[in-house]
């Protein structure tokens, strides 16, 4: 799993000009991501605290719909904390 708290820029962009803006949790495809990892991520996008569960929890639900898939890849761009704490990509 890979984020990054650079909005409005493709992740290979990211990866390329700004490397140390690229956060990777290395899941177990067998395990699944672990409550640690997704909360870790999440702080180092930058949530809240009080939005860290949610976030965490939008994290496990996209790897969910990622294996159910079979997807190569799952992408939110922006995923945003609102005001009432909770982590949602904006609906269109």
């Amino acid at each position: 799993m890979i984020g990054s708290r650079m909005g409005g820029m493709d992740i290979e962009g990211v990866a390329h000009d700004h490397p140390e803006e690229i956060h990777k949790e290395v899941i177990d495809i067998r395990a699944g991501p672990q409550q640690e990892q997704l909360l870790r991520l999440a702080k180092k996008l930058g949530f809240t605290e009080q939005a860290l569960p949610a976030a965490a929890e939008q994290f496990n639900n996209l790897y969910e719909m990622f294996n159910k898939t079979d997807a190569t890849q799952v992408e939110i761009n922006p995923l945003i904390e609102t005001n009432d704490n909770e982590g949602n990509a904006p609906i269109d």
